[in-house]
């Protein structure tokens, strides 16, 4: 378990992101979703790069929390990704990696099976996270993908794979602390699926709303860190009254 320090910034970029994010002109934000970004993203080194082409302005704002690591975050697809790890790879520096953002619908395209079958080929040092939300541009991926579990894709890249809990921050969290770890040990790419849900998705059904509505991955944590750390609990109401205004600033 995380210190409770950390364990409240954490919460408090969660917050800020489902605050910020949401205001977006476009309509298009994390809510639901902030347990991938967050874990994920807060679970890396400064000095590594995050290559993000999908909601790639919540993956920024995550990673602003670090002033010194939004240098180190790229606007860009799966390929740039690859072109990035190979870099880094160059370079020999086995503290860095990629960490490259996903969301689902890219597991029917060819630059996912280039980018997976290059990255396994050459073991470079990139973590890649589908945000496994089962939609992509409102389609249902069942009967739109043949492999209805994604991380079972990466057994024919011969690469390291897990399913976790999007909406659970911790196991996001420790999912990519691992997958880190192999790639800074010269062990190659790993892929990590995380199941999470976007309720303001306006394609969901009823039946999925009311499932999603009862698991908000920024109440979880918060119940996670309660559990944790009983004497919590003004802190974090703290940070609540702190962005309730809507203050975006990072």
């Amino acid at each position: 378990m995380l210190e409770l320090g950390e364990l409240l910034e954490i919460y408090r970029t969660m917050v800020l992101l489902r605050r910020c994010d949401g205001r977006a002109p476009d309509g298009v934000c994390f809510d639901g979703e902030e347990a991938v970004a967050a874990g994920a993203l807060l679970a890396l080194d400064a000095h590594d790069t995050v290559v993000s082409s999908y909601r790639p302005r919540g993956h920024r704002l995550v990673r602003q929390q670090n002033s010194a690591a939004d240098a180190r975050f790229i606007d860009g697809d799966m390929a740039r990704a690859v072109e990035v790890a190979r870099a880094v790879d160059a370079t020999g520096d086995r503290e860095r990696i990629v960490c490259c953002m996903f969301g689902d619908a890219l597991l029917g395209a060819g630059v996912f099976h280039e980018s997976m079958n290059i990255a396994s080929n050459e073991k470079l040092p990139i973590v890649f996270v589908c945000e496994n939300n089962f939609y992509g541009m409102g389609t249902l991926f069942d009967g739109a993908i043949c492999q209805e579990e994604l991380y079972r894709f990466a057994a024919g890249y011969k690469m390291p794979s897990i399913r976790v809990d999007g909406m659970e921050l911790l196991e996001v969290y420790t999912a990519m602390r691992q997958a880190a770890a192999l790639a800074r040990a010269g062990e190659g790419p790993s892929i990590i699926d995380a199941v999470t849900y976007r309720p303001l998705a306006k394609f969901r059904t009823r039946e999925e709303e009311m499932m999603v509505n009862q698991r908000d991955p920024i109440r979880i944590f918060r119940e996670r860190i309660v559990e944790a750390y009983p004497e919590s609990d003004p802190a974090l109401a703290a940070i609540d009254r702190e962005l309730a205004s809507g203050r975006c600033s990072p």
